[in-house]
């Protein structure tokens, strides 16, 4: 076994083993600390003996539950990885496996200066010199916050001294509820989550949402975070809200619109694509003609 897979096999197993070793640790050990507090005319030490006891019977279940629910996570990932080396691979596994694959093909082909085979989108007027690579489902959200209102309550109530307390602090514990909600509306945050139709081009990202197309370009794209172990791709602008993308077409997305805003270098020297190089061998380059609109960037 290599020191790294060693070093993995303890990361794996260290909750749920550390947890089912404290619990008998936390009792012993706590009952030894109430032995030694039994008997006390203390009044702190008599308080803390109290608190011992509570320990010494409650810490062992909740490190028991904690190791019972680690060790099934462990056995779940065992499960499925032992059904992967089966072969065996559920729909959507199988989907995400081919979009990998394909990713980590598109990521090769870039970097050898080939260029993606062409699509037609009939829906779509393309610009000049404009072509497209993908037509594919994709997870959408825009981060912004918002402007919200909210109404506070100033009740009038009248009657027994004790009655009219009452309201009037049910109505400032209403208030500052109201208040709470407003505040966690407003704040900035992921919004409008919903599956979308994404479009790639040389020249944009175009999603079709509630019926109408938005265009992202990238020359107005000011920084980009493709996660393509995440399936995300992130993109921020100057004149409009952050742009996240995800799903198992977005890593292909991803490499697109890292290349036409970084350029081909980018490809071989992101550390978000380490993992997608690692397995395409994308470090090859060729005498392939560019991606249309494609230029080197300094």
């Amino acid at each position: 076994m290599t020191d790294s897979s060693a070093r993995t096999l303890i990361r794996r197993h260290a909750r749920w083993v550390v947890s089912l070793l404290a619990a008998p640790a936390i009792y012993f050990g706590g009952a030894y600390i109430v032995t030694l507090l039994s008997g006390t005319d203390h009044m702190g030490l008599a308080l803390l003996g109290l608190v011992m006891i509570a320990v010494t019977f409650i810490g062992p279940v909740i490190a028991f539950i904690i190791s019972l629910r680690a060790g099934i996570k462990v056995l779940r990932a065992w499960a499925l990885r032992r059904r992967h080396a089966k072969g065996k691979f559920t729909p959507a596994e199988s989907l995400q496996r081919q979009a990998w694959s394909d990713a980590e093909h598109l990521l090769a082909a870039l970097s050898r200066r080939e260029a993606p085979a062409t699509i037609r989108v009939w829906d779509l007027v393309p610009n000049q010199g404009e072509v497209f690579f993908y037509d594919v489902p994709s997870s959408y959200a825009r981060y912004y916050g918002r402007d919200v209102t909210y109404s506070q309550s100033s009740g009038f109530a009248f009657g027994h001294p004790a009655f009219v307390l009452a309201a009037v602090g049910a109505s400032a514990i209403g208030n500052v509820s109201r208040r709470s909600q407003a505040e966690a509306m407003a704040r900035e945050q992921w919004r409008e989550h919903q599956g979308v139709r994404l479009v790639v081009s040389n020249q944009r990202l175009l999603c079709q949402v509630g019926g109408q197309w938005l265009s992202f370009y990238y020359s107005a794209i000011t920084a980009l975070y493709p996660e393509t172990e995440q399936w995300t791709l992130v993109c921020q602008f100057d004149s409009t809200s952050p742009l996240m993308l995800r799903g198992e077409y977005v890593p292909s997305a991803s490499l697109i619109t890292t290349l036409m805003t970084h350029g081909v270098e980018a490809l071989e020297e992101h550390p978000s694509l380490a993992r997608l190089r690692s397995r395409a061998g994308a470090t090859e380059r060729s005498t392939s003609p560019d991606l249309p609109g494609v230029t080197d960037h300094e």
